[in-house]
């Protein structure tokens, strides 16, 4: 017996909710709240080495914070297909603002790199992770960028973790919250 054009469709948008569903089963629903604060360092300029090798971030002063996560994030983007960015502002009463966004590296890196889905299987990695902000912001492309100078005025900054599957479901971290006084001693101040 051959389904019709229409049970096709069902059965096809079925396995997509299922697909869905399975993926906020797996990472405790759309917020998965296992993100904390390490330590802040600083970071970038030319000492920094082959991770950022013909990447335009190498060059600049960065911050770095290092985070943990119960999850081995690095397997479940392998695992579940998914791809993880972050998201970077300065915070209002612990909260991100939207209006005061920090120019960042998009991505969240480990020790073996950036993490990607489908990336070939590897060891499981530590619980360990970096995302890297721009201590200042430059022109990129022409677009105007919120002004800001963390050298002069450190200022709290809050970071969360977006991520999802192509077929379907999101991740999305607990909001960190990174102390200015971290901030400034990680740069000399």
């Amino acid at each position: 017996m051959r389904a019709s054009g229409s049970a096709r469709l069902r059965i096809s948008a079925a396995v997509l909710l299922c697909a869905g569903l399975m993926s906020c089963a797996l990472f405790g629903g759309s917020h998965s709240r296992a993100l904390r604060l390490v330590s802040v360092t600083a970071g970038g300029g030319a000492g920094e080495g082959a991770r950022f090798a013909g990447d335009p971030w190498h060059h600049r002063p960065l911050i770095v914070l290092n985070l943990a996560s119960e999850r081995d994030l690095a397997g479940d983007a392998r695992r579940y297909e998914l791809n993880f960015a972050n998201e970077a502002f300065f915070c209002r009463d612990g909260r991100m603002d939207p209006a005061r966004p920090l120019q960042n590296d998009p991505y969240l890196y480990d020790v073996q790199g950036r993490i990607i889905d489908g990336a070939a299987a590897v060891p499981e990695s530590p619980s360990s992770y970096q995302i890297y902000i721009a201590v200042r912001p430059t022109s990129l492309a022409g677009q105007k960028t919120f002004d800001y100078d963390l050298n002069h005025t450190p200022d709290d900054v809050c970071v969360r973790l977006v991520g999802g599957a192509m077929l379907g479901g999101t991740v999305t971290s607990n909001t960190v919250v990174v102390p200015k006084a971290a901030i400034a001693a990680a740069l000399g101040m």
